[in-house]
């Protein structure tokens, strides 16, 4: 969401955003996003002196606009998501603030997509036209919820799902694409991937292995597209290998305040914490972005800074000999072991 501007404008139009807690709280990460983010991590050492580490899982690009409009939406255009940076204010920082993080050990970028949008999907949609779709894309918006439209893919941001062997091919070029130019940009091939959404089929493991994707970060039970008939759920287990070779790395505990804020986040995710230890894995907490943004609803990004500290503080009060890792890194401890 570009603006808090741009949300009442559209839910002024009908647009249905509100029941999305990403339309409410997301948007592209400011310099002071990131700042406060950095703020909140260096406070923190486990015993060999590691800061908490993020894997931050990028898309390497963002629609363009102009570019899709002028073509009548016929075809696709994108941009580098360091040029989307230069285009809304507070964010012209920002990728200066993302070199500085890596340069700390404060994150550690990973591939996530060329862009997390459905562009077969969503082109369609635009094509027809879907008013509210159209209303949304002329705000530079993309990510919302079409339930109840004819083809049952409601979810726009699974950018890896297809439901017939045309779209499976672009979504294969679209991540040769996508790895390619994150390499450019970070100036290292990714060792780690997820799918936006959790949907991804074979093939796109095949690709990631092309280009030395070595794990596979996954939440609990992939979806698996079968063209026009839905999806198959699978559950590869933690640590599990692939045809590939690759490994799974299955998130085991979750911080998302920002989705329900009546939960009890910090308790129950050192509960989760606490079943991975026993069962001696590692414990993997899947957080997303909006759960740090402040651009639309400054006290989202205070209060949940606020209790992501606490929940850091009682990790390292329950495990004091708990280490600080990223997703590549826990592969590489993996590898070894085996």
């Amino acid at each position: 969401m570009p603006s808090k501007a741009v949300y009442e404008k559209l839910e002024a139009k009908g647009v249905l955003l509100h029941k999305n807690p990403y339309n409410r709280y997301d948007s592209l990460e400011t310099a002071e996003d990131l700042e406060a983010l950095y703020t909140t991590l260096i406070q923190f050492q486990d015993s060999s002196g590691n800061h908490p580490v993020i894997t931050t899982n990028f898309v390497t690009a963002n629609p363009d606009f102009i570019k899709i409009k002028d073509s009548g939406f016929a075809s696709y255009s994108y941009e580098p998501f360091t040029e989307t940076y230069k285009s809304y204010p507070g964010t012209e920082s920002s990728w200066k603030m993302v070199q500085e993080g890596m340069a700390n050990n404060f994150i550690k970028p990973q591939f996530h997509g060329r862009e997390h949008l459905n562009v077969k999907h969503w082109l369609m949609l635009l094509e027809e036209p879907d008013t509210d779709v159209l209303n949304a894309f002329n705000e530079k918006v993309f990510c919302m919820d079409i339930q109840g439209k004819e083809n049952d893919r409601s979810n726009l941001m699974a950018s890896f799902d297809f439901k017939n062997t045309e779209e499976q091919k672009y979504v294969v070029e679209s991540l040769k694409d996508g790895l390619q130019l994150f390499e450019s940009i970070f100036g290292y091939r990714s060792s780690s991937m997820i799918a936006p959404c959790n949907v991804w089929d074979d093939s796109a493991e095949k690709v990631a292995k092309d280009y030395e994707v070595k794990y596979i970060q996954s939440l609990r039970g992939r979806f698996v597209p079968q063209m026009s008939a839905g999806y198959k759920r699978e559950y590869p287990a933690m640590g599990e290998k692939n045809q590939f070779g690759q490994y799974y790395f299955i998130r085991n505990a979750y911080f998302e305040p920002s989705t329900n804020k009546s939960y009890d986040w910090v308790g129950n995710c050192i509960k989760k914490i606490d079943a991975a230890f026993f069962w001696n894995k590692p414990a993997i907490i899947s957080t997303h972005r909006l759960n740090f943004i402040g651009a639309i609803e400054p006290e989202n990004r205070k209060r949940n800074l606020e209790m992501f500290s606490v929940l850091l503080r009682k990790i390292q009060k329950k495990w004091p000999e708990a280490e600080f890792i990223s997703t590549d890194a826990l592969g590489e401890l993996y590898e070894k072991q085996k």
